[in-house]
């Protein structure tokens, strides 16, 4: 990843699929170039990582790689009922 000490902007994808945020998730091939905060995608990611502390799962699903990434994308976020006897 590339960063810039001027603007405190990131290029190029990196990272796990499943903690990517939508700013990322916009890049349609692996190599892009694209800038984004890091800062931000970082909160995205710890967000997810919290999420799926309390619940033991991950706020999206997808069939593959681009299927989750578009669903992070378009904010199709996977709701489950909690399980019985929890508030």
């Amino acid at each position: 990843m590339q960063s810039s000490d001027n603007d405190r902007t990131s290029t190029g994808l990196k990272g796990t699929v499943d903690y990517m945020s939508p700013e990322t998730a916009k890049l349609r091939k692996w190599n892009e170039e694209y800038s984004y905060d890091p800062f931000a995608s970082d909160m995205w990611s710890l967000g997810v990582t919290f999420y799926y502390l309390i619940t033991f799962e991950l706020p999206f699903e997808g069939e593959s790689s681009w299927a989750y990434l578009k669903n992070v994308r378009d904010s199709k976020i996977a709701y489950k009922p909690l399980p019985e006897g929890t508030s």
